[in-house]
């Protein structure tokens, strides 16, 4: 059987991919990997023991799911946002919610694809924002903003939070 990668991390927002993981846990191994396989407490404030390593994912990965929230715990390790690019390169698809669109960004850079999150003004106002929205900033460049709650990008799903439900449906067709 064909898996399923979740990356997941201290501070994700697991709700955002739930709703993914549920839908594509029917018909796909899912394999909940993190940095380096250690357990991490989810904003939500549970518990997650994943399966392994990020650098450990299968070869026949079908989908790469990143969950946005807190990225404080990926967004400057190295080794993890490589790993993390790896696994995307691998993927028939991959799907990024919220924050886990530039945290793809970062690791595997969206260069002309057509992405949404809410790391826009829009959604994350001035001046409370300042601080996300130029820490992004530099990850998004070159990427096209589209202001919708799913956006497809040929294998790219991007979402915004409150659109879990959409994004899980459309991974799992």
């Amino acid at each position: 059987m064909r898996s399923t990668v979740v990356g997941g991390w201290s501070g994700c927002a697991w709700q955002e991919v739930a709703p993914a993981v549920a839908l594509l846990g029917e018909a796909r191994s899912i394999r909940v990997l993190s940095p380096r396989g250690e357990t991490v407490r989810v904003r939500e404030g549970y518990v997650l023991a994943p399966a392994g390593a990020l650098g450990d994912a299968p070869d026949d990965v079908a989908e790469l799911v990143i969950p946005g929230g807190g990225l404080d715990a990926v967004c400057d390790d190295a080794d993890a946002l490589a790993a993390l690019a790896a696994v995307a390169r691998r993927a028939e698809r991959v799907g990024a919610v919220c924050n886990g669109v530039p945290l793809l960004a970062r690791a595997a850079g969206l260069a002309g694809r057509r992405v949404t999150h809410t790391c826009a003004p829009r959604d994350a106002p001035r001046p409370r924002w300042d601080a996300l929205l130029d820490a992004v900033a530099p990850a998004l460049a070159g990427s096209v903003y589209v202001d919708e709650d799913v956006v497809i990008d040929g294998s790219l799903v991007t979402a915004k939070p409150w659109a879990a439900l959409a994004f899980a449906r459309i991974l799992a067709t």
